[in-house]
């Protein structure tokens, strides 16, 4: 893990951009071993410029600003920087539904900062400690290989064989071939955000975009098959996955 981490705070009410700070600081000092920096804008213009080059290991954006929406602002952010952290700070709740599509880390009511900020600090060191995880994948050939969790689409059976499917930073798909068991990775990866949907297809669920009667569709929008048996429990999962910041 890089030792030394940079937070932001974009919010432009200056009270609660400060109290934000204050949680971040007192909820995450000591994790990192050289300390934690965390920088406060009050629109988002700014911080797209100075985004390009501190490049922030998460950002907690303010949603309803004048000038640039937060929203806006990280969707320019995902195209440099597309693992970057982003928990997503409003006074309006509705907009948890309408900001999914970047994949936040949390969601935070302003009507309960203090609260949700606990909950979201808490998801992002379970983020940051996920992405120090490597699955490692006996190939077929018998030689390893170790992959970042978050690059990991999904896992399938086919022909006896597990194909791991990855992505790459440049958004391309690759698959890596193994002997090894559906079981052997179910167990590896429990408790690491993935679920069955179907006998053959085990998937990461931060890479749902939706979910449909016979399908879902990855945010790659490739689609993969749910068993009819298994819907309900894959969209109760899910639902959970989507909202557990907010309780």
């Amino acid at each position: 893990m890089v030792l030394k981490m940079r937070f932001c705070v974009c919010d432009d009410e200056p009270v609660v951009a400060n109290i934000i700070k204050k949680e971040i600081e007192t909820k995450i000092k000591g994790t990192f071993a050289e300390g934690i920096d965390v920088d406060i804008y009050n629109n988002a213009h700014d911080l797209m410029c100075e985004n390009l080059y501190k490049n922030y290991t998460a950002v907690f954006m303010d949603i309803e600003m004048e000038g640039v929406r937060g929203d806006k602002a990280v969707k320019y952010f995902r195209k440099s920087f597309p693992e970057q952290k982003i928990i997503f700070v409003s006074a309006y709740e509705y907009m948890a539904f309408e900001t999914y599509d970047v994949k936040p880390v949390a969601f935070v009511r302003k009507s309960r900062l203090e609260k949700d900020m606990s909950i979201a600090v808490e998801l992002l060191l379970k983020e940051l400690a996920d992405e120090d995880f490597k699955l490692d994948i006996k190939r077929k050939d018998g030689t390893a290989v170790f992959e970042s969790l978050s690059n990991v689409l999904y896992i399938e059976i086919l022909n006896h064989l597990s194909i791991v499917h990855t992505h790459t930073a440049d958004g391309m798909e690759e698959t890596i071939e193994s002997r090894e068991s559906l079981r052997s990775f179910r167990k590896k990866l429990e408790n690491k955000g993935f679920i069955m949907v179907h006998k053959s297809y085990f998937v990461n669920m931060k890479h749902i975009y939706s979910i449909s009667k016979t399908e879902l569709v990855l945010v790659n929008r490739k689609k993969i098959p749910v068993s009819k048996h298994r819907l309900e429990y894959v969209k109760t999962v899910f639902a959970d996955y989507i909202w557990r910041f907010v309780r």
